[in-house]
């Protein structure tokens, strides 16, 4: 069984948000198996970013809040 795209991301996400390790390059192939194996490696990333992205920028917000 093959699993979509959508799927594949809704898991990086939640592997990601439950602190799934994932190395600050994306290319360490210590710890990850080379992009051609594993596709799904680049959402992670992605979601990564994002999720990193996102919880910074609230900090910011709840920082100029509090006063």
């Amino acid at each position: 069984m093959q699993l979509n795209k959508e799927t594949n991301m809704q898991s990086s996400i939640l592997l990601i948000d439950n602190g799934a390790f994932l190395p600050d390059d994306i290319n360490d192939t210590r710890f990850n198996p080379p992009l051609h194996y594993c596709p799904g490696l680049e959402w992670a990333y992605d979601a990564m970013k994002r999720l990193q992205e996102e919880s910074s920028s609230a900090g910011e917000s709840s920082s100029y809040s509090s006063g």
